[in-house]
Protein backbone atom coordinates (compact mmCIF):
# COMPACT_ATOMS: atom_id res chain seq x y z
CA UNK A 1 0.00 0.00 0.00
CA UNK A 2 2.51 2.31 0.09
CA UNK A 3 3.98 2.07 -2.95
CA UNK A 4 5.24 4.67 -5.02
CA UNK A 5 2.61 5.70 -7.84
CA UNK A 6 3.79 7.71 -10.83
CA UNK A 7 3.07 10.74 -9.47
CA UNK A 8 5.36 9.54 -6.57
CA UNK A 9 2.66 9.79 -3.75
CA UNK A 10 2.74 7.18 -0.62
CA UNK A 11 0.57 5.38 1.09
CA UNK A 12 -2.91 6.89 1.53
CA UNK A 13 -1.80 9.66 -1.18
CA UNK A 14 -2.14 6.82 -3.71
CA UNK A 15 -5.61 7.95 -4.95
CA UNK A 16 -4.12 11.12 -5.94
CA UNK A 17 -5.91 13.59 -3.49
CA UNK A 18 -3.46 14.75 -1.33
CA UNK A 19 0.17 16.16 -2.99
CA UNK A 20 2.80 14.32 -1.40
CA UNK A 21 4.73 17.43 -0.30
CA UNK A 22 1.53 18.83 1.21
CA UNK A 23 0.34 15.78 3.23
CA UNK A 24 4.23 16.30 5.02
CA UNK A 25 3.60 20.15 5.60
CA UNK A 26 0.50 19.34 7.22
CA UNK A 27 1.61 16.18 9.31
CA UNK A 28 3.77 18.26 11.38
CA UNK A 29 1.41 18.05 14.64
CA UNK A 30 -1.20 15.97 15.24
CA UNK A 31 -4.30 17.81 16.86
CA UNK A 32 -6.88 15.92 19.30
CA UNK A 33 -10.27 17.26 19.38
CA UNK A 34 -12.26 15.70 21.90
CA UNK A 35 -16.01 14.55 20.31
CA UNK A 36 -18.52 17.06 20.65
CA UNK A 37 -20.03 14.73 23.51
CA UNK A 38 -17.06 15.14 25.84
CA UNK A 39 -17.24 19.06 25.11
CA UNK A 40 -20.80 19.88 26.47
CA UNK A 41 -19.62 23.69 27.20
CA UNK A 42 -19.50 23.97 23.47
CA UNK A 43 -22.79 22.86 22.25
CA UNK A 44 -24.58 26.27 22.87
CA UNK A 45 -21.95 28.30 21.46
CA UNK A 46 -21.85 26.14 18.67
CA UNK A 47 -25.85 26.83 17.93
CA UNK A 48 -25.60 30.23 18.63
CA UNK A 49 -23.38 30.43 15.65
CA UNK A 50 -25.15 27.76 13.50
CA UNK A 51 -28.52 30.10 13.74
CA UNK A 52 -26.24 32.69 12.55
CA UNK A 53 -24.65 30.88 9.38
CA UNK A 54 -27.78 29.39 8.44
CA UNK A 55 -30.88 31.96 9.41
CA UNK A 56 -30.11 34.39 6.92
CA UNK A 57 -30.62 32.13 4.45
CA UNK A 58 -34.21 31.83 5.08
CA UNK A 59 -37.19 34.44 5.57
CA UNK A 60 -37.36 33.73 8.91
CA UNK A 61 -37.47 35.31 12.34
CA UNK A 62 -35.75 33.09 14.77
CA UNK A 63 -34.84 34.60 18.21
CA UNK A 64 -32.90 31.53 19.95
CA UNK A 65 -33.78 27.97 21.07
CA UNK A 66 -35.88 27.12 24.55
CA UNK A 67 -34.02 26.21 27.29
CA UNK A 68 -35.96 22.89 26.89
CA UNK A 69 -34.39 22.50 23.32
CA UNK A 70 -31.54 23.33 24.82
CA UNK A 71 -31.66 21.32 27.57
CA UNK A 72 -31.78 18.13 24.82
CA UNK A 73 -29.50 19.06 22.67
CA UNK A 74 -27.30 19.43 25.71
CA UNK A 75 -27.98 15.69 26.82
CA UNK A 76 -27.82 14.32 23.52
CA UNK A 77 -24.42 11.99 22.60
CA UNK A 78 -23.99 13.51 18.73
CA UNK A 79 -22.88 10.44 16.70
CA UNK A 80 -22.53 12.52 14.27
CA UNK A 81 -20.45 15.31 15.92
CA UNK A 82 -20.36 18.97 15.18
CA UNK A 83 -21.90 18.48 12.09
CA UNK A 84 -24.53 16.81 13.29
CA UNK A 85 -25.18 19.80 15.59
CA UNK A 86 -25.27 21.75 12.30
CA UNK A 87 -27.89 19.70 10.70
CA UNK A 88 -29.77 19.63 13.21
CA UNK A 89 -29.73 23.44 13.45
CA UNK A 90 -30.66 23.78 9.95
CA UNK A 91 -33.41 21.23 10.32
CA UNK A 92 -34.99 23.11 13.29
CA UNK A 93 -34.86 26.34 11.29
CA UNK A 94 -36.89 25.14 8.34
CA UNK A 95 -39.34 22.88 10.90
CA UNK A 96 -39.93 25.58 13.20
CA UNK A 97 -42.56 28.62 13.31
CA UNK A 98 -41.77 30.59 16.05
CA UNK A 99 -39.64 33.22 17.20
CA UNK A 100 -37.44 30.24 19.53
CA UNK A 101 -36.70 26.85 18.73
CA UNK A 102 -39.09 24.47 20.59
CA UNK A 103 -38.34 20.54 21.09
CA UNK A 104 -40.33 19.74 18.38
CA UNK A 105 -38.91 21.15 15.88
CA UNK A 106 -35.48 19.01 16.94
CA UNK A 107 -35.33 14.89 15.50
CA UNK A 108 -37.34 12.89 17.24
CA UNK A 109 -34.18 10.25 17.38
CA UNK A 110 -32.71 12.79 20.35
CA UNK A 111 -35.78 12.35 22.09
CA UNK A 112 -35.54 8.35 22.33
CA UNK A 113 -31.96 8.78 23.16
CA UNK A 114 -32.06 11.23 25.90
CA UNK A 115 -33.46 8.48 27.97
CA UNK A 116 -29.60 7.54 28.36
CA UNK A 117 -28.69 10.60 30.46
CA UNK A 118 -32.65 11.65 31.68
CA UNK A 119 -33.00 12.47 35.46
CA UNK A 120 -34.70 9.66 36.79
CA UNK A 121 -37.53 12.17 38.55
CA UNK A 122 -38.47 13.48 34.62
CA UNK A 123 -39.11 9.94 33.32
CA UNK A 124 -42.74 9.46 32.53
CA UNK A 125 -44.71 6.71 32.36
CA UNK A 126 -46.00 4.46 28.96
CA UNK A 127 -49.34 6.22 29.90
CA UNK A 128 -48.69 9.56 30.33
CA UNK A 129 -47.13 9.36 26.74
CA UNK A 130 -49.76 7.91 25.39
CA UNK A 131 -51.95 10.42 26.91
CA UNK A 132 -49.93 13.36 26.14
CA UNK A 133 -49.68 11.99 22.21
CA UNK A 134 -53.58 11.44 22.21
CA UNK A 135 -54.40 15.06 23.42
CA UNK A 136 -51.81 16.19 20.99
CA UNK A 137 -53.71 14.41 18.12
CA UNK A 138 -57.15 15.57 19.29
CA UNK A 139 -55.49 19.40 19.33
CA UNK A 140 -53.73 19.06 16.22
CA UNK A 141 -57.54 18.23 14.70
CA UNK A 142 -59.65 21.14 16.48
CA UNK A 143 -61.11 18.59 18.97
CA UNK A 144 -62.18 15.98 16.14
CA UNK A 145 -62.32 13.12 17.76
CA UNK A 146 -62.84 11.12 15.00
CA UNK A 147 -60.19 12.49 12.93
CA UNK A 148 -57.50 12.00 15.71
CA UNK A 149 -58.88 8.62 16.31
CA UNK A 150 -58.37 7.83 12.72
CA UNK A 151 -54.95 9.70 12.65
CA UNK A 152 -53.63 8.00 15.89
CA UNK A 153 -54.73 4.81 14.11
CA UNK A 154 -56.79 3.83 17.07
CA UNK A 155 -60.80 3.82 17.47
CA UNK A 156 -62.87 6.77 19.23
CA UNK A 157 -63.00 4.67 22.44
CA UNK A 158 -59.41 3.88 22.60
CA UNK A 159 -59.05 7.95 22.38
CA UNK A 160 -61.68 8.38 25.03
CA UNK A 161 -60.02 5.70 27.27
CA UNK A 162 -56.60 7.14 27.06
CA UNK A 163 -58.08 11.00 27.41
CA UNK A 164 -59.90 9.77 30.83
CA UNK A 165 -56.47 7.85 32.42
CA UNK A 166 -54.80 10.16 34.62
Amino acid sequence: MHRRNEQGCTGTITEGRLREDLYYRLNVMEIDIPPLRERREDIEPLVRYFLGKHLPKSTKKIDGFTSEAMELLSGYSFPGNVRELENIVQRAIILERTPMIKPESLPQSMKVFQIETIDPSKIRTIEEMNREYAERGLELYGGNRSKAAEVLGISRTSLWRLLQEE
